[in-house]
């Protein structure tokens, strides 16, 4: 099978190949892009989407008033903050094209996932926040 650009081999592999490109579209630069450069372009992409729900969770923060949900809103943005050290780390790691390197964008990426997902999906988390963010009556809570 040809693939028309570099994502598209590696998007081919993948269980949702239509997220996937589309994921890997999001960026210019992605079609001429080796394979290190997409993980670079797709570490960034993670950023910026961390980034976003950081942002989010400061919005929330200004007016919720229950304490409950405030420590799980202050937890959940230290998870956000922690994570975007760590993504920043990994795209280092990558750029240095060693395999030291890599192995510590493989360890730094490892530490952003848990210090965002805990026992629930990022997708899921942040879907829960914006839910959250919408909504007028009992809240639930984001960050179990």
């Amino acid at each position: 099978m040809t693939h028309a650009s570099p994502f598209a081999a590696i998007c081919y592999k993948d269980a949702d190949y239509d997220y996937c490109v589309k994921f890997f579209q999001a960026n210019k630069e992605s079609d001429t892009a080796d394979h290190r450069g997409l993980a670079v372009i797709g570490t960034k992409i993670i950023e910026a989407t961390a980034k976003s729900t950081g942002s989010l969770i400061a919005t929330m923060l200004t007016s919720e008033k229950n304490q409950e949900q405030l420590r799980c809103l202050v937890a959940c943005g230290k998870g956000y903050l922690d994570a975007m050290d760590e993504i920043g780390k990994a795209a280092k790691g990558i750029v240095s094209r060693t395999d030291g390197g890599v192995e510590d964008a493989v360890t730094a990426l490892g530490k952003a996932l848990d210090a965002t997902m805990g026992s629930r999906s990022f997708t899921s988390r942040r879907h829960s926040l914006q839910r959250m963010a919408g909504s007028a009556r009992r809240r639930p809570s984001p960050c179990l």
